[in-house]
């Protein structure tokens, strides 16, 4: 009979190709945009992991494959159109003003949605594709040289700039999370992450070796580059920072009891709905709900239900919408 204090949270792929602890991982840190959205109070070191660790863990699955640049196309850059035009809808219906200058600024730079993420992680994957010669080339010598040349790359953005045009595109968030991307590969390529997995196979010491490396990163956050501006900060921080938050909220997750896993696999798997629909709930609740902490949890569940039923809709999945 199996040690109930053992970790036993999916960490191995299922027959689909999915790691349950990968999704949990996503489901932890949509619920933290969706907290950060509603102005919920956060421990600023969460901030560095919201968004990030979607990079990192697409950078772990990105494979060699065919049509791999259409199907990200259609997962990314459709649902980013459609939802777009829905808050706009959703804001028009609560009397907001729909100027030219705000439907430009919604679909090029989207800084009045929360959709920047959709564009970023597509020119990520256009990057990746390129220099990896369309995946044929993940060598730790590709992965490794092509990282340290977007380090440096970002380093110089953040240093001296951005120009609005490719801060708008989404392509200067996506030189400066690339190495995010490539750092989810390197965890893949190396084995790090089940060698970590192995390490920390009871559950009493995987959360507390997450929590003390959360607790340390905090002391690192300062000056830290901003994503969402990829123009704030200093970026050799973030790029020291970033992984090993990461890495603490992994050993967190490698410690969860199985139904917290499960719970937060579910979110994870629904990311992609629940980050598109939970800015038109706050912008309809938030008219009559002023607790950030209650408009959270209300925006939150309003979304995983709706993701849950809108999975069981095939036209919404064939469009890539659910």
């Amino acid at each position: 009979m199996p040690n109930k204090n053992n970790c036993d949270n999916g960490f191995n792929a299922s027959a689909s190709g999915r790691i349950e602890i990968f999704d949990a991982l996503k489901g932890i840190a949509m619920l933290l945009v969706v907290a950060d959205h509603c102005g919920m109070p956060l421990l600023t070191v969460f901030d560095y992991f919201e968004v990030p660790a979607f990079f990192v863990i697409s950078g772990f699955f990105f494979r060699r494959k065919g049509g791999l640049m259409i199907e990200k196309l259609k997962r990314l850059i459709v649902p980013y159109f459609i939802y777009n035009i829905i808050y706009m809808a959703a804001w028009m219906s609560i009397g907001g003003a729909l100027t030219p200058d705000y439907v430009v600024n919604g679909f090029m730079w989207s800084a009045n949605f929360p959709l920047w993420f959709f564009k970023a992680l597509f020119w990520t994957f256009v990057l990746a594709f390129v220099f990896t010669r369309g995946g044929r080339c993940l060598s730790r010598k590709c992965v490794s040289a092509v990282a340290a040349l977007f380090i440096v790359a970002g380093v110089i953005l953040s240093a001296t700039g951005i120009p609005g045009q490719v801060l708008s595109l989404g392509i200067a968030q996506a030189v400066v999370a690339l190495p995010l991307f490539f750092f989810g590969i390197g965890l893949r390529m190396s084995g790090l992450a089940e060698r970590i997995k192995g390490w920390f196979a009871w559950r009493w010491t995987a959360i507390p070796a997450g929590i003390a490396v959360l607790c340390v990163c905090s002391l690192l956050w300062h000056g830290a580059l901003g994503l969402n501006d990829a123009n704030i900060g200093n970026a050799a921080v973030f790029y020291i920072y970033t992984p090993a938050v990461f890495l603490g909220f992994y050993l967190i997750g490698i410690g969860l009891w199985k139904w917290m896993a499960d719970a937060l696999a579910f979110v994870g798997r629904s990311s992609l709905f629940v980050f598109c629909i939970h800015a038109v709930f706050i912008l309809y609740l938030r008219q009559i709900v002023d607790n950030e902490i209650l408009l959270f949890v209300a925006v939150s569940g309003l979304s995983v239900m709706a993701a849950a039923i809108a999975g069981r809709v095939p036209w919404l999945r064939k469009m890539y919408l659910a």
